[in-house]
């Protein structure tokens, strides 16, 4: 029926899921053909700007998918299902601050929602407003004390801010409802480490490879824990086990050079830091190549890190790394190439 706009929000539904099609967008753009259509036939259809959103979200044409938001919003104000996809927009366009005004007005429609408090407290993050941040968790692990997201991004709130104790205890809190979190096993790792507890660093890691969890970094880890607590030969294997998960794990290299040196061992360190430091060329050359979009990067959903890594403290580190490549030549008595290498940090980082 041609007269009838939900005939053609079926349609538009139908061609959006389309799998058979190479060119999906295509179809994407047939179903907001479909939608405009309803809207123009009924302009008060919710569904029709719903799918619509939905449509220009999936086709990366966020603003609009904003602008169809806000009109539908202005025909029912309380239709939380449009307020996601506006705020799905607008953090993907980083505005960060419209989006937490979104979020705010879900959270008048429904004040007993744990999961919008998590989202609020990851736009406070974005917005380098950990202490907001850290209310908005506080909340929602206070409505939903099994909310173990909320948890874990309060122990990395607490862990940024020094306290490092009571972020472990965040971080026991999601591991309790969650034994295979990577993310938990490693950021506990990281503040039990940052206390100096190296025995109970290797203890955290052997808990997560009992569940089945082998991320590279947790052997990176468990080798530095094994290095300060002065068992080279162990340290050594746990780093080369993490290099066969991810031959591109660049910190097993330069971690195993270090613990190289320890035993002596100068020439074998030095090759293994100056892997390293090809990686991180390499990875420095992928990085301006996004930053230029010569490599598609598209935004996903933040992991609501605190700190993003700077070129000034990127550059410091590939700096360090020629340090202890001149450190471990002047070992070797190589001086001339010591010179270079400490030359090249200079350079970097004067």
């Amino acid at each position: 029926n041609p007269q009838d706009p939900e005939s053609h929000i079926m349609i538009g539904i139908l061609r959006r899921k389309s799998q058979n099609c190479k060119e999906v967008a295509v179809h994407f753009e047939k179903a907001i053909e479909c939608y405009s259509i309803a809207i123009r036939m009924n302009p008060q259809n919710l569904s029709a700007y719903f799918n619509k959103g939905v449509a220009f979200l999936s086709l990366k044409r966020y603003q609009e998918a904003v602008e169809t938001c806000d009109k539908a919003i202005r025909i029912n104000p309380q239709d939380l299902d449009i307020y996601k996809i506006k705020e799905d927009a607008l953090l993907i366009l980083g505005q960060f601050q419209q989006g937490l005004e979104c979020v705010g007005q879900m959270i008048e429609l429904n004040p007993e929602d744990s999961v919008k408090y998590c989202l609020e407290g990851g736009l406070f993050l974005k917005l380098s407003k950990p202490h907001k941040a850290m209310e908005s968790y506080n909340q929602a692990t206070g409505l939903n004390p099994q909310s173990f997201h909320a948890h874990h991004l309060k122990g990395e709130i607490l862990s940024q801010t020094g306290h490092l104790q009571q972020a472990i205890e965040c971080y026991d809190k999601e591991l309790q409802h969650n034994p295979q979190n990577m993310p938990s096993y490693l950021s506990k790792s990281h503040a039990l480490q940052n206390l100096g507890e190296f025995q109970q660093v290797i203890e955290c890691v052997d808990k997560a490879i009992e569940q089945g969890v082998t991320e590279p970094w947790l052997y990176v880890m468990k080798g530095t824990a094994l290095n300060e607590l002065e068992q080279f030969q162990l340290a050594i294997d746990s780093f080369n086990k993490a290099i066969e998960k991810d031959p591109q794990t660049r910190l097993a290299y330069g971690e195993k050079a270090r613990t190289l040196c320890q035993l002596g061992q100068y020439l074998q360190a030095l090759e293994s830091l100056d892997r390293e430091i090809e990686l991180n060329l390499h990875f420095k050359r992928v990085t301006d190549s996004e930053e230029l979009g010569n490599i598609p990067n598209e935004t996903k959903r933040p992991q609501e890190k605190i700190e993003h890594f700077s070129e000034e403290k990127e550059l410091h580190q590939f700096a360090k790394l020629h340090v202890d490549r001149g450190n471990i030549l002047c070992e070797l008595g190589w001086f001339p190439q010591a010179m270079a290498s400490f030359d090249k940090a200079i350079e970097l980082d004067p």
